[in-house]
């Protein structure tokens, strides 16, 4: 991913460099006619930035603004207390990430690591390149949605909009909107607007939870949902494509005895397979002495074998007799996968789980695993290798289709309800938070106002507390940025 990346900033780089390039040209040659297009456009091109204003949309909004104003006034002054009502969450939780971040920095070497709240996504990092057309557009989606909502609510106090904007910087759009005269209202209504933005952020994370919620009864009969996941595409150089692994359109319902019901559970059972100790199999030693065709035993790479090296379908097993008894059975055995997993009764960890059997467990190096892949109205799949291979190759779908239709569409509905779910609470919070240039600075200089009221009477004492507020609201942001890029810098040298 990493390497992809590179690639994908490299690219967007030069993009923007061959625009400036020709911004330049055009404005040499066209001289003040270019300039005066642009200007009349709303339009300017500086390195990795390029900034679109309007006026076109103001009586749009305006008109809006005037729709119904009692159920406005009432929607506002709801949004109002409900966003002042998550301002000390977003706080919380705003520090629970730095703080968790912070831990998994000075105790990463022994492991004692917490997982933060609030997680900045960067594409090629922690997001594939694929995915930043969603990425782009549910970004530019919340931050229309949010400026919308200060826009409405000002029209709404008869305040004058200017107009609105759009601000690419490298590949993070933002929108804002130009208010004038803001100042002559009073608090409480400087409040309803501040907070129109966040309020209608968390309408929108509220819609697309609902959204994603009920999709499964929107699309059915056409799609199946928690009945198992359906595979998509299997990566084209993965022994899971190989003859009696995977194939496209198949439905898996489990994964060594985990069922799976829906891309949760698929990611669960695969993790909880990596992270548990190879289990044996209970077979009986009438199967053994039928099936074994061990060779001398011999260690490679610090693994017993006892198989030839062109048995590609059979697999050494260790044989875990009881601590009482003396060995009935060979320590190792050769034998085929398929088999053992066929004819166990049940699976093992020792040699006291099988009564009146015995246990053995494949050798196998250090996280490489014999994994069975359970396969709706199929026999099982196996799979030898590092679970997280699994993740890489296999690519699924939650919906299982049971018409000619994709899955293509309902997977494409829900990923974007899930970036929309992310990008727009994480907007909501970011913006509750005390700091120069967000929303939280406004609300928290026009909630001190409100508090102290007529204990402080000089302005100048309300502008210091409320100035103080911000500054440290400032430095925990920056504090968080700084922990949150050495932390994805450490990744990347790392890998």
């Amino acid at each position: 991913m990493f390497a992809g990346s590179y690639h994908f900033f490299i690219v967007i780089a030069l993009c923007y460099a061959i625009l400036y390039l020709i911004d330049g040209l055009l404005k040499f040659w066209l001289g003040s006619s270019y300039v005066v297009l642009q200007i009349s456009h709303g339009v300017k091109i500086k390195p990795f930035i390029i900034t679109w204003f309007t006026s076109y949309f103001n009586r749009c909004i305006q008109k809006f603004g005037t729709w119904r104003p009692k159920f406005q006034k009432t929607w506002f002054s709801l949004g109002m207390w409900i966003t002042l009502f998550c301002l000390p969450f977003a706080v919380y939780l705003t520090l629970q990430s730095t703080c968790a971040l912070f831990i998994n920095i000075v105790w990463k070497e022994t492991k004692r690591t917490t997982s933060p709240f609030l997680k900045p996504v960067v594409p090629g990092v922690d997001l594939p390149i694929s995915d930043v057309g969603y990425y782009i557009f549910t970004i530019l989606i919340c931050c229309i949605f949010h400026e919308l909502g200060h826009a409405i609510a000002a029209v709404r106090e008869g305040i004058h909009i200017t107009g609105i904007g759009l601000v690419l910087f490298f590949i993070f759009p933002v929108a804002y909107v130009q208010l004038e005269g803001t100042e002559s209202l009073s608090a409480i209504k400087q409040i309803r607007i501040c907070c129109a933005g966040v309020w209608h952020n968390i309408v929108l994370t509220f819609l697309a939870y609902l959204i994603l919620l009920f999709l499964p009864w929107f699309i059915y009969p056409f799609y199946e949902y928690g009945n198992g996941v359906q595979v998509t595409s299997i990566h084209k150089n993965s022994p899971l494509s190989a003859e009696g692994g995977l194939k496209v359109h198949e439905i898996i319902v489990g994964i060594n005895k985990c069922r799976v019901t829906n891309q949760d559970t698929w990611i669960k059972c695969i993790y909880q397979v990596a992270k548990n100790p190879a289990s044996g199999y209970c077979v009986s030693s009438e199967f053994i002495h039928e099936n074994d065709e061990s060779v001398r035993v011999r260690q490679q790479h610090n693994v017993v074998e006892c198989c030839r090296n062109d048995s590609l379908s059979k697999i050494c097993f260790e044989y875990l007799e009881k601590g009482d008894n003396p060995i009935e059975l060979p320590q190792y055995s050769c034998l085929k996968a398929r088999l053992v997993v066929e004819q166990s009764t049940a699976s093992c960890s020792s040699a006291e789980d099988c009564s009146g059997l015995h246990c053995f467990r494949p050798s196998l190096a250090n996280g490489t695993k014999l994994i069975e892949i359970e396969r709706k109205n199929q026999n099982k799949a196996l799979f030898l290798g590092y679970p997280n291979e699994i993740l890489h190759d296999v690519h699924i779908s939650e919906y299982i289709n049971t018409t000619y239709f994709t899955t293509t569409l309902p997977n494409m509905v829900a990923k974007f309800c899930n970036f929309l779910i992310m990008f727009s609470a994480g907007i909501a919070v970011l913006n509750l938070i005390p700091c120069f240039f967000l929303d939280g600075q406004h609300i928290t200089r026009l909630l001190v106002n409100i508090c102290l009221g007529k204990n402080v009477r000089l302005r100048k004492n309300k502008l210091a507390v409320s100035l103080s507020i911000t500054i440290l609201g400032s430095f925990v942001l920056v504090i968080y940025a700084f922990l949150t890029f050495y932390s994805m810098f450490i990744t990347l040298s790392l890998s």
